[in-house]
């Protein structure tokens, strides 16, 4: 794991941004009508997030599998 110099891990930052902006994306664009997400099928690099708009506004990113990873090993932990 990386870790910044205030102690606080890179990795839990760059998620609680990434909430952040998909948080943001969705308060912003819900209004205009439901929102259409999807995901590229798995590279051994990762995939595609996309959530779409009908406005035309679309938000996309790149989850990498170590991303997901921690993100399922946080939702075990959960049960």
């Amino acid at each position: 794991m990386m870790w910044g110099t205030s102690g606080t891990c890179a990795l839990k930052r760059d998620k609680d941004v990434l909430l952040a902006e998909l948080e943001e994306f969705v308060g912003d664009h819900r209004p205009h009508g439901p929102l259409t997400a999807d995901a590229t099928k798995p590279a051994w690099n990762g995939y595609l997030l996309t959530m779409a708009c009908p406005c035309v506004g679309v938000f996309e990113r790149w989850v990498t599998p170590l991303d997901a990873e921690l993100d399922l090993l946080q939702a075990a932990s959960l049960n």
